[in-house]
């Protein structure tokens, strides 16, 4: 999970003449050159999204269709500069305070889906204000891949006391952190946790890796060159002196993205009718994170969505999923599912080029198959329109 913040003109109270700032107003500007430094994926969606070479539209925009997504409803407020709580309650864990009131339990060797919570008390802002439009009190959210627990505690306590969250994760060590999570943030009332891989079968073993330094890119080993890797303990896989000269190249360059330390696990299957049968009778909001899964996650779940009255579904997608060879044609049958039999409309979440703090991403219609399987990595909303 990353977070995006950018600027599109000088701040209102920049001197016009070139005068000398303030130290207030250099303050302000070193955190934003800190803030637009550390929003890489933001940069990567915009550089490859459809419709990223139009003239830039206004933030919050529908292109092709209006998603009827109420973002009046959300209280927009950038405040990633506050200084907030974090403390160490064991080896390897420590809690940090969200910006939304909840607080988040985390391995304390995870660079990749901790740093925007820890520095900002945000993570992926765009989606964070879509489950701010969207969920409302007494409603049912189901956060499939939650990892550490951000949005499973953000829809906690936006449901309410009257409102339910069903939470999975599949990596038991991720999962025992979350479970933590609930009690630090007084959400454990209103949320199931399950330490299942959701998926279109009950039951089987799959094996997973994971890197621990990467734990949010955790994977089906078989989705993997498994065979290249060497699985290890947990406790062996951490970045030390002893372990660096395995991750560097003949000259001392660290290979980054193309070798880790890895340790594997085994979840079992479940999909989300027999998880949520007799505990639930609708979906209001579905958020899926499951590193190319999500197709098997949604054509396990088809008895549930047949039956919510207004479903809505938020995925992590990449147009070059649809190419996996076990994916097979899940792909399209879950894109016919959802557009066809549920009629529900494709939007392409594209964060703001603006502050994404202070203003809501764009929704961009995606129109057909063929459109879903070239958009780049980032995440599709579908909602009844």
């Amino acid at each position: 999970m990353n977070n995006q913040h950018a600027a599109s003109s000088p701040p209102a109270d920049m001197p016009a003449s070139g005068a000398p700032l303030s130290e207030k107003l250099r303050a302000k500007a070193r955190a934003l050159a800190f803030a637009v430094g550390t929003r890489v994926r933001r940069a990567a969606y915009l550089a490859k999204s459809p419709g990223a070479a139009l003239a830039p539209q206004p933030s919050g925009t529908t292109m092709g269709l209006n998603a009827n997504v109420d973002f009046s409803r959300v209280r927009f407020a950038d405040d990633s500069a506050k200084a907030r709580r974090h403390f160490t309650i064991g080896p390897w864990m420590a809690v940090t305070e969200l910006h939304f009131g909840g607080y988040m339990v985390y391995d304390t060797r995870n660079v990749d889906t901790t740093p925007g919570p820890i520095r900002e008390g945000w993570a992926e802002p765009w989606n964070d204000i879509m489950l701010r439009a969207l969920l409302r009190d007494g409603d049912v959210c189901v956060n499939v891949g939650a990892n550490y627990g951000y949005f499973t505690l953000l829809a906690g306590i936006l449901v309410g006391d009257r409102g339910k969250v069903f939470s999975f994760e599949a990596n038991p060590s991720i999962f025992a952190h979350l479970m933590r999570s609930l009690f630090f943030s007084g959400t454990i009332n209103r949320t199931s946790l399950f330490n299942r891989a959701v998926s279109d079968k009950d039951g089987d073993s799959v094996e997973f890796m994971f890197d621990p330094q990467f734990s949010g890119g955790g994977a089906c080993a078989w989705q993997g060159d498994i065979g290249s890797i060497v699985p290890r303990e947990l406790e062996q896989c951490v970045w030390s002196e002893k372990t660096v000269p395995e991750l560097l190249d003949e000259h001392g360059m660290w290979r980054v993205g193309q070798v880790g330390l890895f340790s594997t696990f085994q979840a079992t299957t479940i999909t989300l009718d027999t998880a949520l049968r007799g505990k639930a009778d609708r979906i209001d909001l579905l958020l899926m994170d499951i590193e190319g899964s999500e197709p098997y996650a949604i054509l396990g779940a088809t008895e549930m969505l047949r039956k919510s009255p207004n479903p809505r579904v938020i995925l992590e997608w990449a147009g070059h999923y649809n190419d996996r060879p076990w994916l097979g044609d899940r792909c399209r049958r879950m894109w016919d599912f959802l557009t066809g039999e549920l009629k529900l409309k494709a939007f392409h979440i594209r964060p703001t080029t603006r502050n994404a703090y202070l203003f809501p991403p764009d929704l961009l219609h995606v129109p057909d198959f063929a459109s879903f399987c070239q958009l780049p990595h980032g995440e599709v909303f579908f909602t009844r329109v």
